[in-house]
């Protein structure tokens, strides 16, 4: 006779995503080799004989030996609270970011230790207190929905980030450039205010919406020194906010200053900027691949109807009384929108051509370097 307590039947899926994501797998229990190596072979998990460790040969090791091996053992059997312990400090001096999942109190020194300790719903009181999140469903998949998650959140601040800096300096770029030149300032303070709280507020807001792409759970985790913007996104952010700002200004003096019609140069400058924003947001919704392959492209309903809105409202203003007065607008004919429509085109044409650039790069990268993962 014999007993079985076999894993759930969604955690070996779990894992594969987890291995693709870039995590690595590393069993650590207080049961024998045999159970522990018999549960990691229905689970997928390859490993080799020198990759599995059994605690009454741990405590042989040195240090140094253990700084050696630990790294790259999978398997961990027949374990105790302060070997579990050890293992977790290793591991964070190497510089991996440990999260660790247990349920009793033999766990509790090694959950405190980690930086995140996650518990089941189930787990006894100790454990609890000293973990950072507990399962309520006892389920190891939902692991991989929360680090999904976080992908997802990161990613989209990311966007959001972009898309900001992006529009804010550039009227940065307008201000100074205007300045330097000793022309007249482009754009008023009604202007400035009008374009961030109803031309590109709304569009910030809706880009923390956008969902995940396929790449998102494999492209593996970040490094914790690594920047929050990268170098593609510094790059946008810079040719962006030049490109545009020095449109805004061309418009600016030919109009306002060549032409002597300040009010039209105003209201180009001014337009230029508003328009331009809604028109490449499309672009910053993904840095992977071209805005029209991207497989989300019309799941964020709202967004389409805040840049509807957007244009609709950047395009009335310029014929409603009112507005002109608090604005300082002009009506614009189709060919000064003409060329509002080209500026914003080329801008989202820039975008592309960085990204397509970039991701080459990135594509290359990941077949010259091995796999983020050991398990």
């Amino acid at each position: 006779m014999g007993l079985q307590d076999p894993p759930r039947k969604e955690v070996k899926e779990s894992l594969a995503i987890a291995q693709k994501a870039g995590l690595k797998i590393k069993i650590i229990t207080g049961d024998y080799q045999k159970t522990t190596e018999g549960i990691a072979a229905s689970l997928g998990i390859k490993f080799k004989p020198e990759q599995v460790l059994d605690g009454s040969e741990f405590n042989t090791l040195s240090d140094e030996e253990l700084n050696k091996i630990v790294p790259s053992t999978l398997i961990f059997s027949r374990v105790t609270p302060d070997q579990k312990l050890k293992i977790v400090q290793i591991l964070q001096n190497s510089g991996e970011i440990i999260a660790m999942i247990g349920d009793g109190v033999n766990d509790a020194p090694a959950l405190k230790k980690s930086n995140i300790g996650i518990v089941v719903g189930d787990a006894s009181e100790v454990a609890k207190e000293t973990a950072d999140l507990i399962l309520l469903d006892n389920n190891f998949k939902t692991i991989i929905y929360a680090v999904e998650a976080g992908r997802l959140v990161f990613e989209n601040i990311k966007k959001i980030i972009l898309f900001i800096l992006s529009n804010s300096f550039a009227e940065v770029v307008v201000i100074l450039g205007a300045l330097m030149m000793g022309w007249p300032i482009p754009l008023t303070i009604a202007q400035i205010l009008w374009m961030h709280i109803l031309c590109d507020g709304p569009e910030d807001f809706i880009l923390g919406f956008e969902p995940k792409e396929k790449e998102t759970m494999s492209d593996g985790p970040k490094k914790m020194n690594d920047p929050l913007l990268g170098g593609l996104s510094m790059f946008l952010i810079i040719s962006i906010s030049l490109l545009s700002g020095l449109f805004s200004l061309v418009f600016f003096w030919y109009f306002g200053i060549h032409k002597e019609n300040f009010a039209l140069g105003q209201t180009m400058a001014f337009m230029s900027l508003a328009f331009s924003s809604v028109i490449y947001i499309f672009s910053c919704r993904t840095l992977r691949k071209p805005f029209w392959k991207y497989e989300n492209f019309w799941s964020n309903k709202w967004l389409f109807m805040v840049v509807f809105f957007s244009l609709f409202l950047a395009t009335i203003i310029t014929y409603i009384p009112i507005t002109q007065k608090i604005l300082n607008l002009v009506p614009l004919n189709f060919l000064q929108w003409a060329l509002l429509l080209i500026k914003g085109t080329i801008l989202v044409i820039i975008i592309e051509i960085a990204k397509a650039v970039s991701n080459q790069k990135r594509v290359k990268n990941l077949f010259k370097e091995p796999g983020p993962y050991s398990a």
